[in-house]
């Protein structure tokens, strides 16, 4: 057991792991859980060793203790108990072998599993940076082999005044690109959305990313010929998946030619 006076300062480090695995004795439990009320730190130290302990599942299945050395286990579970209740109590370095050695497997996994995180997040932004760079040869190559004449601007309504840009247009290859800056950042739960507008019929053409600058851009290639269509509008929705704008338009701009 653990004098409460030794955390009133500071952190329950060395409980954690035991907590963890259920390893406290009644008064460690009640000082950790106690820290643990108004600890935000202690209380992540305390997700990240259970999180590791799930692990556990996944490691190869022991091998089952002999009931011989089962029977002495529990013999000296049960002397401990006794001396326990004789003597100054003992801190958990002086715990049993098993509690010990089952707590240095929780902050190994547990290192494991933070180097596994940080591996993933790499390879996740590695995967970003070459699916941007990728995009960007795309839309600079379409930009620098455009037809003359093929760019349309964009106009501005009352809800976005800021607002201004283009469509440029390549017939050859059915694509375009809709680019536009100065929109306002929406709240969470809108988006921006593109539609191809041939009078009343309207096709969702995806959703405009827009960064904190307020600038968009959008890659074009419809099924249906750019020719069929008379314009581009841009809406405020609540749903990017909408067969049909409901929301504020912001800009639009005329394609036909």
């Amino acid at each position: 057991m653990t004098s409460g006076s030794d955390y009133d300062q500071g952190h329950v480090d060395d409980l954690i792991a035991a907590y963890a695995l259920g390893a406290l004795d009644p008064e460690e439990l009640e000082l950790v859980e106690r820290h643990l009320e108004g600890c935000t730190r202690c209380q992540a130290a305390v997700a990240e060793a259970r999180a590791a302990i799930d692990l556990m599942a996944y490691l190869p299945d022991p091998h089952p203790v002999p009931l011989r050395a089962r029977h002495r286990l529990l013999a000296r579970l049960q002397a401990d108990a006794t001396t326990t209740r004789e003597v100054t109590p003992i801190r958990l370095r002086s715990r049993l072998g098993w509690v010990a050695a089952a707590v240095a497997a929780v902050l190994a996994l547990a290192f494991a599993w933070q180097s596994l995180q940080s591996q993933a997040e790499v390879q996740q932004r590695e995967a970003r940076v070459r699916e941007l760079e990728q995009r960007g040869q795309v839309l600079t190559q379409f930009v620098n082999n455009r037809p003359q004449g093929f760019v349309m601007p964009i106009e501005s309504t009352a809800a976005a005044p800021g607002a201004r840009g283009g469509v440029i247009l390549d017939p050859t290859s059915n694509a375009a690109l809709v680019m536009i800056e100065g929109l306002p950042r929406l709240p969470t739960g809108q988006a921006y959305v593109v539609w191809l507008v041939n009078r009343d019929r309207y096709i969702n053409a995806g959703v405009l990313p827009v960064d904190d600058q307020g600038r968009g851009e959008l890659y074009l290639t419809p099924q249906e010929a750019l020719s069929t269509f008379t314009g581009i509008a841009i809406t405020v929705e609540t749903g990017a998946l909408a067969s049909s704008p409901n929301g504020q338009p912001v800009a639009q701009a005329n394609i036909g030619h």
